[in-house]
């Protein structure tokens, strides 16, 4: 029987597809792109106790799905998975966009029949504008101050931060503070200097259009102030971060 139950969804824009899809053709291994969301999805759950059959994940065209029932630890792991996923995928300089929205939701192995994906892809294509996923205001009550502080206190983050516009987005590399604070594990804290490089890496590629103030640079400048922001706030030598910082000219 099908049943059309409440459901929590991730929908994910890979942007810059077409690029990657031509980048793809001249590679010896063209499903490379598959193969880098698989492993962002398998390393998502290198650290969590939930079993990825509680998740359906769907990579269709430049977009991925990623659903789940609505239960307030499902809905903090999608979270915690969506950012792990980003992160992942910046690393090979593969940037999206989307949001993540509750509602009803049917998924089987042939379609997706869902308001909670429609809604998700109307707050990304209205409202993200930059490569960040937003948070659908719905999903807030499902979750308590105390379901939030508890899942903060274990994990040392929910992945949930304010932007300057006052929409909630999921701050995918605000895990990297706790790993520096809570370990004095050299091997850790070269790991995330790495992660920080690689994503300066990617918004240096968009340095000209950064400057240019393109629409494209519009949204590498977001995404420059982010990284500017995280590092900042970061326990790293001063030497060190300021060469992770991204200087950006009037």
């Amino acid at each position: 029987m099908c049943r059309f139950s409440e459901g929590a969804v991730a929908f994910l824009d890979i942007l810059g597809f077409e690029n990657l899809i031509d980048l793809a053709e001249e590679l010896d291994n063209p499903t490379e792109l598959i193969q880098y969301v698989n492993e962002a999805f398998t390393n998502a759950f290198s650290r969590s106790h939930l079993h990825r059959e509680q998740f359906k994940i769907k990579l269709f065209s430049d977009c991925i799905s990623i659903s789940t029932d609505p239960s307030p630890p499902n809905i903090l792991m999608l979270i915690a998975i969506t950012a792990s996923i980003q992160r992942n995928l910046i690393q090979k300089g593969i940037a999206l966009r989307g949001a993540v929205a509750f509602g009803k939701h049917f998924e089987n192995e042939n379609m997706i029949f869902s308001k909670a994906l429609v809604l998700a892809h109307l707050l990304e294509k209205k409202f993200a504008v930059y490569p960040r996923v937003l948070i659908h205001s719905r999903i807030f009550d499902l979750l308590s101050n105390e379901q939030l502080t508890e899942h903060r206190e274990k994990y040392g983050t929910t992945f949930i931060s304010s932007d300057f516009d006052n929409y909630f987005y999921v701050d995918y590399l605000d895990n990297i503070r706790y790993m520096l604070e809570t370990s004095a594990d050299r091997s850790i804290y070269t790991l995330c200097v790495i992660v920080f490089q690689l994503h300066q890496k990617c918004i240096l590629s968009y340095m000209e259009d950064i400057k240019a103030k393109t629409e494209i640079g519009q949204k590498y400048l977001w995404m420059a102030n982010y990284h500017n922001r995280k590092v900042s706030e970061c326990p790293i030598d001063e030497s060190r971060k300021q060469e992770l910082l991204i200087t950006i000219l009037p």
